[in-house]
């Protein structure tokens, strides 16, 4: 008969999930396509999948976890005993809807949980050999956009050569942006009209073609 040792520490009882957890089925997929006009597809794991495979495993272990966001990043906390562990990820702000604000807190939890547990959950970029390669990585800088503070865009407002870009999402949903902040319709607006204000009298500006990306 083999006894099964209780792991004392939280460290001992991530060793032990680690040896017993297998490779999670990626049971979805998504295609991209590149601003280049190439297109690319990776598969992944939904939170679904995960945990399902994860909790009997977690609990086998006495793991247990939360979850929650909290200035600005969502947080996974892993507990065993009197013992836990905080991992952080940024939360992307700036979304209108619930819908769009439930997509991304059900993305964020699923990385959440992959990097706290150290688990594999979609493909490797590394071994994509299609011709969205150089495109996935211009969509990583893009999203580097965040919301800017007050202090921000007031000096967004003051600049003159600021460049706003917008465009619509498959989904209908108009965006707007500048270099490094996601902006609303609103302040798409105030940029618009301050830049209209320095424009000399008897000179027409038209209203700016926001730029599909």
């Amino acid at each position: 008969m083999t006894t099964t040792i209780k792991p004392a520490t939280l460290v001992e009882a991530l060793v032990q999930f680690q040896s017993l957890v297998k490779n999670i089925d990626l049971n979805a997929e998504v295609k991209v396509q590149t601003k280049a006009g190439g297109c690319y597809a990776f598969k992944y794991a939904t939170l679904g999948n995960i945990m399902d495979k994860i909790r009997p495993l977690l609990a086998q272990c006495g793991i247990a976890f939360s979850q929650k966001i909290e200035g600005g990043f969502l947080e996974t906390v892993l507990f065993h005993g009197t013992e836990s562990l905080v991992s952080k990820l940024p939360f992307l702000e700036g979304f209108k809807t619930a819908q769009e604000l439930g997509s991304v807190i059900t993305y964020s939890r699923r990385y959440g949980l992959v990097m706290a547990l150290g688990l594999v959950a979609d493909d490797d970029d590394d071994g994509n050999v299609s011709v969205g390669n150089t495109a996935v990585k211009k969509e990583v800088v893009r999203n580097d956009r965040r919301t800017p503070t007050q202090e921000e865009f007031e000096k967004l407002l003051k600049s003159t050569n600021v460049k706003v870009t917008g465009g619509t999402t498959k989904t209908g949903r108009k965006w707007y942006a500048t270099d490094g902040f996601w902006l609303t319709s609103e302040q798409a607006d105030l940029i618009h009209q301050e830049q209209l204000r320095a424009i000399p009298a008897g000179h027409y500006d038209p209203l700016p073609t926001f730029k599909h990306e």
